[in-house]
């Protein structure tokens, strides 16, 4: 099984298919490109797991902060298990329904970038399509992160793919 360079258009749709802020320096940089670096103002936040169940209605792809136990409450139906909404914050990635391959969908890291008051989340979905599976799959992750004293006035998302193919 090797990674192919070939299939970095298809990592590239499935990004644009999250409909978030898109680092094309996240699916494999090209030569002489610029990657962007962490802000010098910033650090990462701890994340702790939040074990729940996706409603089965969302089927496309989201990333989602959840700030309030009635938002959560709202897209979920019910109160979020073990989290204290007075000083956390949900995020949830989803890469929707995927009918090829098996997928593992991750919250890379939470960073708060000071110097603007704003998050920057990072999400991952690892693709191995080379195994087969006989049933769709809703790949997602959801994480607890420790709440910013300020508002949070911004957010941004980037994502990463990696993809095993198949094949000589």
């Amino acid at each position: 099984m090797k990674t192919r360079a070939i299939l970095r258009p298809l990592a590239l749709l499935s990004l644009l298919a999250l409909g978030s802020a898109v680092s094309l320096a996240a699916v494999a940089p090209a030569a002489g490109s610029r990657v962007l670096a962490p802000a010098a103002c910033s650090r990462v936040l701890a994340l702790g797991p939040v074990s729940d169940k996706l409603p089965a209605r969302f089927t496309m792809p989201l990333v989602h902060l959840f700030t309030s136990a009635r938002e959560y409450r709202l897209f979920f139906g019910h109160d979020a298990p073990g989290v204290d909404w007075s000083r956390e914050r949900v995020v949830l990635f989803s890469a929707g329904v995927l009918e090829v391959g098996h997928h593992v969908a991750s919250i890379v890291e939470v960073r708060r970038v000071d110097d603007r008051n704003s998050l920057r989340i990072t999400t991952a979905l690892a693709s191995d399509l080379c195994q087969v599976v006989d049933h769709p799959e809703r790949p997602f992750a959801l994480a607890k992160f420790e709440a910013p004293r300020d508002e949070i006035e911004s957010v941004s998302f980037l994502h990463e793919a990696f993809v095993t193919a198949c094949g000589p």
